[in-house]
């Protein structure tokens, strides 16, 4: 384990000191020193750095990228000490089971998990919510997300309906409570619609995109398909104001895949991260080609 944590502080050293690869290769100090030995075969140092490079090393790499730019970014604080602390103590860390089971993952004790795993994973949740709040202009105009109220119904009807219903004054919930068809995925609670929603009428979400007033849309929407079971929609646009709703919004999203690299991006283009090492280079550019933000082209 030790050893490990020598070769990640390597490559995030070397990612990090400034200049572009160009058939450049990352070394570790005192490489020709033994390990071990197996008959006449000795491994060095250096052995060991190459082979972790090479099956570990992006990972190993983007790990330690990420935990410098948490420490920057959301410090340990006594707040985040005291979640973790919560969240180790949901998990019986005193029992026998999860000893062997962190165990099993190659950490010693509780505490190695706890500021290894569990902290680091509190410190992502902050990272995105910051992310959110830091780059809000362009997530905002990728995603283009609103707050609406929809009910899902089995008739055009029932779905006037509840239009009706909204606009006497009774709540989304309560009418969905009375017109939401049995098995629906929405039933007037407020959810989050945004560029990536694909599971609705493309006319429902094409009109809350153009729609600017909060309130009840007088049109019912419906299933853009031919099939014996469609479904109705009465909606109700709760608010269009990011700021208002960016708790309901980064959790909508934070789970998708393209913020989550988003993310990344951003925090990578503030501090200026640039690879040196020639192999790691070569393998980001060929997955993850938007990590290397110093080379723009290579993603157009």
């Amino acid at each position: 384990m030790k050893s490990k944590k020598v070769i990640l502080s390597t490559f995030c050293a070397a990612m990090l000191l400034g200049g572009c690869a160009s058939q450049v290769n990352t070394k570790v100090t005192e490489p020709d020193k033994p390990l071990m030995s197996i008959g006449d075969t000795t491994i060095t140092r250096n052995d060991e750095y190459e082979l972790i490079k090479r099956v570990n090393g992006p990972s190993l790499m983007i790990q330690g990228i990420q935990l410098l730019i948490y420490n920057k970014e959301v410090p340990v604080d006594d707040e985040i000490k005291k979640e973790a602390d919560e969240m180790l103590k949901s998990y019986d860390p005193d029992s026998e089971t999860f000893l062997k089971q962190i165990q099993t993952y190659g950490y010693k004790d509780k505490e190695e998990y706890l500021n290894q795993v569990i902290i680091p994973s509190i410190q992502s949740n902050k990272l995105l919510e910051k992310y959110f709040e830091e780059n809000a202009e362009a997530i905002e105009e990728t995603y283009r997300p609103v707050v609406a109220a929809i009910i899902e119904t089995d008739s055009e009807d029932n779905a006037q309906k509840a239009i009706d219903a909204m606009n006497d004054g009774t709540s989304p919930e309560e009418a969905g409570k009375q017109y939401a068809r049995e098995g629906a995925n929405y039933t007037g609670n407020d959810t989050v619609i945004t560029t990536e929603t694909t599971k609705l009428p493309t006319r429902l979400l094409n009109t809350l995109n153009e729609t600017s007033d909060d309130g009840v849309l007088s049109e019912v929407f419906y299933d853009d398909t031919s099939t014996d079971d469609k479904a109705y929609y009465a909606v109700k646009l709760i608010s269009r104001d990011y700021n208002e709703n960016i708790d309901l919004i980064t959790q909508s999203l934070s789970s998708n895949q393209d913020v989550i690299s988003g993310c990344m991006v951003f925090y990578l283009t503030k501090y200026d991260f640039e690879v040196h090492d020639q192999y790691i280079f070569d393998y980001l550019k060929t997955n993850t080609p938007e990590y290397l933000v110093t080379r723009p082209d290579l993603t157009e």
